[in-house]
């Protein structure tokens, strides 16, 4: 559905990168973009976050920081061994 409404542009690759390097106020920022642009596709305005992103299929940007910094703690790991 998403792709409908925002073609490849929303799908992350312009915001993901910036995620890595971002601040607790940064990713505040991107969520608050990522909450307005949901709020506007067609159908979606009366629904909470939560509900639209389930509907979208997306994660919020706090979880997919959240697991980021997850996956790169298990390649440092599993790279240098448990310690």
């Amino acid at each position: 559905m998403l792709q409908k409404f925002a073609g490849p542009f929303f799908a992350g690759a312009p915001v993901r990168p910036n995620m890595m390097n971002a601040s607790v106020s940064d990713i505040d920022s991107l969520e608050s973009v990522q909450r307005r642009f949901t709020k506007r596709l067609s159908g979606l305005h009366n629904l909470s976050y939560e509900a639209r992103l389930k509907r979208l299929k997306l994660q919020s940007v706090e979880l997919r920081r959240l697991l980021a910094d997850i996956m790169w703690y298990y390649n440092l790991q599993d790279h240098f061994g448990a310690c």
